[in-house]
């Protein structure tokens, strides 16, 4: 050891702690002091309140009143009310080979095959009200609601009911418990009107979306009225061409008269070549044709899809769903989805005493005063190189 090197003992250590003093103890009283006087200061609001709690479940799928309206909603949601219709549209009018363009042709074939005989894809029914549809319109109301009081919603983790939880409300220590009844009750009241209005906005974008598949729907039909026409006067102007055909060959042979030409004929001369029944038959059958050019709205199926289209316009099956939404006992203001059970309001108040205060901030003191010691003992030893 070089002669210049001091021995670090005991002696040592609790002189170099008597030099540092107040680099030690000093920082780690202020620390203490402040963390005391913080702590101290929470626990006198902490000693003003107390936690009231309330236990209540939320009713679920299995109630009768939201199971009607979980299956109203998978109805409209699978496209039920609208499947049946969609099944009954005829197209066996159409030619899809006679249609004015082959974009056209293109664009009705994709109809023909996707929307009129295929039913919708088949929708697993859902359970829209369960635990974390509630568990999420809780938060939402606690943060909407109430800013002023400190509300606290935690389910049960072994309840005695399904949906089963609590409110905790932290309440000032003075309130009475009627004070603390009167609170709880227009909570309750407003939190049962806030979960049936978010029920309803569930049921009102359930509607849009229907309104959304009617809107489809009747353009569809649409579409395939047209699609109707094109076909109904292409075969027209085919049949027309085709006579006018038949026509110039009567006239070649010289047949006029369909009774008179074929009168007195062998079997072997009687054909259903149309130019046999003579040109001026032919011309009033291309009369007749040319009148029904434009009369293509007599045909049965465009007539069909026309009282289809003016059903869906009457809202016909949006009263249906309506009617169903109403007829549940939810839309009644005394119907509740918000049950109590416990009757009785629990009150803790666990703030901490002074002494206890002073322990923590005591410990405080010291672990700051120890770390500071090892920090300065680290330094002299790197100081004299021992």
């Amino acid at each position: 050891m070089n002669t210049e090197e001091k021995e670090f003992n005991l002696f040592s250590l609790v002189k170099l702690i008597l030099q540092n003093f107040y680099i030690i103890f000093l920082p780690s009283l202020i620390i203490a002091l402040l963390f005391f006087i913080n702590l101290y200061l929470q626990n006198q609001d902490i000693a003003k309140t107390g936690t009231s709690l309330k236990k209540y479940y939320l009713l679920d799928n299995t109630n009768f009143q939201l199971n009607s309206i979980n299956n109203t909603l998978n109805k409209i949601n699978s496209n039920v009310y609208l499947d049946t219709l969609l099944e009954s549209l005829d197209t066996t009018y159409i030619d899809l080979d006679k249609t004015k363009s082959s974009e056209r042709s293109l664009f009705y074939k994709m109809i023909y095959e996707n929307s009129i005989f295929k039913k919708s894809d088949q929708i697993d029914d859902a359970n829209y009200f369960t635990k974390n549809f509630f568990n999420k319109l809780l938060n939402e109301f606690k943060n909407d609601f109430y800013k002023e009081h400190k509300l606290e919603f935690k389910f049960t983790e072994k309840p005695k009911f399904e949906n089963e939880f609590e409110i905790r409300l932290i309440a000032h220590r003075e309130a009475t418990n009627k004070e603390l009844e009167n609170l709880f009750y227009n909570i309750e009241q407003d939190l049962n009107n806030y979960l049936k209005d978010k029920i309803f906005k569930l049921v009102d974008s359930s509607i849009l979306r229907f309104r959304t598949s009617t809107e489809n729907l009747i353009e569809t039909i649409l579409q395939i009225n047209n699609l109707l026409e094109d076909s109904y006067k292409t075969e027209i102007s085919y049949k027309i061409d085709f006579l006018e055909e038949q026509k110039e060959l009567a006239k070649l042979i010289g047949l006029k008269d369909y009774s008179l030409q074929i009168e007195n004929r062998n079997d072997e001369f009687i054909s259903n070549e149309e130019y046999l029944k003579g040109y001026e038959f032919i011309q009033r059958k291309i009369n007749i044709l040319n009148r029904r050019y434009d009369d293509y709205s007599k045909i049965p199926q465009v007539i069909y899809n026309k009282t289809l289209i003016n059903l869906l316009r009457s809202d016909f099956f949006e009263k249906q769903i309506t009617n169903e939404i109403d007829s549940i006992e939810i839309t009644d203001k005394k119907f509740s989805l918000l049950n109590q059970f416990e009757n009785h309001t629990i009150k803790s108040f666990d703030n901490l005493s002074t002494l206890v205060i002073f322990v923590y901030s005591l410990i405080l003191f010291f672990a700051i005063s120890i770390l500071i010691t090892i920090f300065v003992i680290f330094y002299y030893l790197y100081k004299n190189r021992i």
